[in-house]
């Protein structure tokens, strides 16, 4: 029996293992922390280990290697991207990522394989090999901070592949398969020029290449022949709806004001008697239009009260997005939601540019934040508009940031002031482009709900240990999931890795899984 764990030497870190473990866990290896070397597929320590014989023994003998340095005296404000390897294979040669703010890092090159990425003058990620075994080496660990740089920041995927390239294979990792969906906030059928028999066409071209949106409604702003085109969509599965708010911007259909469901806009909680007020008659709206609500609950601007709670849960939501506390109307929200699996434990502002992806339990577990945005490629959402070849360059770049992270692909955008100003026509065009520019990667195109559901299902479950005996594989898996999920199985032939989509079936507490 020999097993395909990763071993972690904590204590070689020097203290910067806290910005590593986050991203190991969320990408799903299985690993052990410990202050000693067994047999494992790969050991994943701070640089004073290359120095250390029992632990290069093991690298000799067939055990990878992957090490972080900690400072150092060169400083980098942007990292650069070499192509031509495992490592960097989902990149342009020459692709740059310029940092938050500098970072110290060690930058001499020490092994004698390829440099991989370079930040400033100095070397980032190189590799080597060492008898039977291969090493990653990264001079910084800085870059996984998001203070520096950080998640889904377009360099996750070259931490995940070094681990996965420098392992002893058969080697596991839980990960996410691509999938994608559409997120469209403030909907009330805003195509009532450009197709006013059918203001919500656009949903219908969505559909045409596999796209199901997600619609988050603006009760009062939707007419009841409009509503009736939505309860369509969604009672054929092609969309998904969920109140949004009573009412929208003033500026996108009448002078009508803004009035949020769940909190008082810009100020705080409703009163108990409000939010029964609100609830009461968005949930009459829904049922008299026989619109079911969605399991995705999105509240206007992410504006939600805590005693909207108990109305969320009786309309059967599950699934939240969420980027500040309950209460905290967002423009006012000082701090982040604290959840994993990235932003669990230090601070942040809930508007600023970075990307954020959330995958973690909020309210006492009642509900799962599942929460996906790129706001660094053109503002915090997708923003179609009718530069088409733009738009589908923006589309693109989000939705391959989310595959390569391993988070999934939900594009976010408007139906007002974005869709709302873009022709059927052009409008086909751009989604036409982004599903065969992302076509290589063989997503599934599914509903918000459904692809929450899969995220928090992955997140329910723990890959403990993977063990082989002769062509025997078998994996040994923690938790309890509500459906199958999937993992990668990676192999390595003639120093070609190849990776497939392995089934984790739908587990009880706990199973032992033949792959």
């Amino acid at each position: 029996m020999s097993y395909r764990n990763i071993i972690v030497l904590k204590e070689t870190f020097k203290g910067n293992y806290n910005l590593l473990k986050p991203y190991l866990d969320f990408f799903g290896f299985a690993y052990k922390e410990s202050d000693k070397v067994s047999d494992c597929a790969l050991i994943i320590a701070g640089d004073s280990v290359l120095e250390d014989e029992s632990i290069m023994s093991a690298v000799k003998a067939g055990a990878g290697l992957v090490c972080f340095a900690n400072g150092g005296d060169v400083c980098a404000t942007k990292i650069k991207v070499n192509a031509g390897h495992y490592i960097s294979a989902l990149h342009e040669d020459g692709h740059t990522r310029a940092l938050y703010m500098p970072m110290l890092l060690v930058g001499e090159k020490k092994l004698s394989g390829d440099v991989i990425a370079t930040a400033g003058d100095g070397v980032l990620l190189e590799t080597g090999e060492y008898g039977a075994g291969k090493i990653a080496y990264w001079h910084g660990t800085r870059q996984l901070s998001d203070e520096v740089l950080g998640p889904i920041n377009g360099i996750d995927d070259l931490l995940w592949r070094s681990i996965v390239w420098a392992a002893k294979k058969p080697f596991v990792m839980q990960g996410m398969p691509p999938m994608v969906g559409l997120r469209v906030d403030d909907v009330w059928g805003a195509w009532r020029e450009w197709n006013p028999e059918n203001p919500l066409l656009w949903v219908e071209i969505a559909n045409k290449y596999g796209i199901k949106p997600w619609l988050g409604i603006f009760n009062d702003d939707m007419t009841d022949e409009i509503a009736k085109i939505a309860s369509k969509y969604v009672a054929e599965g092609n969309a998904t709806a969920f109140p949004h708010a009573l009412s929208g911007c003033n500026w996108v259909c009448d002078d009508r004001a803004e009035v949020c469901t769940y909190l008082e806009h810009a100020v705080g909680a409703y009163t108990d008697e409000v939010m029964k007020e609100n609830a009461t008659r968005t949930k009459a709206w829904f049922d008299k239009h026989n619109i079911p609500i969605a399991k995705y609950a999105c509240a206007h601007y992410y504006e939600t009260g805590a005693n909207a709670i108990p109305y969320l849960e009786d309309w059967g939501c599950e699934f939240i997005s969420l980027q500040m506390d309950f209460d905290v109307p967002y423009r006012k929200a000082e701090n982040w939601i604290h959840c994993g699996p990235y932003r669990k434990d230090h601070d942040g502002l809930p508007s600023g540019k970075k990307p954020v992806y959330y995958g973690d339990y909020v309210a006492d577990g009642k509900f799962f934040n599942c929460t996906i945005e790129i706001r660094d490629v053109c503002g915090y959402e997708w923003a179609p508009t009718v530069r088409v070849e733009e738009t589908v360059n923006n589309g693109v770049t989000q939705l391959r940031r989310c595959f390569d992270s391993m988070c999934p692909g939900i594009l976010l955008t408007h139906e007002s002031a974005w869709i709302q100003r873009i022709t059927p026509t052009r409008w086909e065009n751009i989604l036409n482009d982004v599903t065969a520019s992302v076509a290589n990667y063989e997503p599934m195109y599914l509903t918000v709900d459904e692809i929450c559901k899969y995220a928090r299902a992955k997140h329910d479950i723990t890959f403990e240990e993977l063990s082989c005996d002769g062509d025997s594989i078998e994996l040994t898996v923690k938790g309890t999931n509500d459906m199958p999920t999937k993992c990668f199985l990676f192999a390595e032939k003639n120093g070609e890795i190849e990776q497939k989509l392995v089934d984790i079936p739908q587990i009880t507490d706990g199973a032992k899984i033949k792959l």
